[in-house]
């Protein structure tokens, strides 16, 4: 695969024309592009998720790591991307859900008495993900709901309440 080599001040980019990319080289490039483009809290997020991956037992636990991935790569997409077992919501209600759950959040971390950043720490995420979870940016995967219930010392279901 012939590659011409672009020096900038910052760093060296590849540049392949099309004919030369294969399908799955074409998918990595887009993501490579994806995440150069991405806030540094976002892009440590996902580096966070993907450690997770690894460490993940069980094939439910590895499909909520996805799709906290698919979150933090795809913001534009909440809502848009369901997973199989889900009724027929529409989008915009899955929307509306994210915000709704992440002021439910907002409201426990505070009645606890507690900062972002303390839930962060207690949970083991990052700030920025407490902040984009608290204002719908995000829509949290079961695990992480879970997690931020057990910080809270409340049921999840006080969330979510389609949590159970």
């Amino acid at each position: 695969m012939a590659a011409t080599d672009c020096n900038d001040t910052q760093h060296r980019e590849m540049i392949f024309s099309p004919a030369e990319l294969e399908p799955d080289h074409m998918i990595v490039a887009f993501l490579v592009h994806r995440m150069r483009s991405m806030p540094k809290e976002a892009l440590s997020d996902l580096m966070e998720a993907g450690r997770e991956l690894l460490d993940c037992s069980s094939r439910d636990e590895a499909r909520e790591i996805v799709q906290t991935m698919r979150e933090i790569l795809f913001p534009e997409t909440i809502g848009m991307i369901r997973a199989p077992e889900e009724s027929d919501q529409k989008p915009d209600s899955l929307k509306s859900r994210a915000i709704y759950i992440g002021c439910k959040i907002k409201e426990a971390r505070e009645k606890a008495g507690m900062t972002q950043e303390d839930l962060a720490k207690v949970t083991g995420m990052t700030q920025s993900h407490v902040s984009r979870l608290e204002t719908g940016q995000h829509s949290p995967a079961w695990r992480t709901l879970e997690k931020i219930a057990v910080a809270l010392k409340i049921e999840a279901r006080q969330l979510d309440p389609l949590a159970d």
